[in-house]
């Protein structure tokens, strides 16, 4: 039986984005924790403190597009 949890970061410059999908991602039975970000910026910094197995973010974002972090 699989016991490993999921930690996923929703990074999105709209705060609408990324409450719906944590809402969605809620549901799941293998995640564990969902962690949100606004920027580029903010991610990276919780990308370096924390421990991700994935990032969903949004490709264009004011200031750091997803391709740029």
């Amino acid at each position: 039986m699989k016991t490993d949890k999921i930690n996923i970061l929703v990074v999105d410059d709209h705060a609408l984005v990324r409450y719906g999908v944590t809402r969605l991602l809620r549901d799941e039975p293998d995640i564990e924790d969902i962690g949100e970000a606004e920027t580029a910026d903010q991610a990276l910094k919780r990308i370096r403190e924390e421990s991700w197995d994935a990032v969903v973010m949004d490709i264009n974002m004011p200031g750091k597009s997803a391709f740029d972090a």
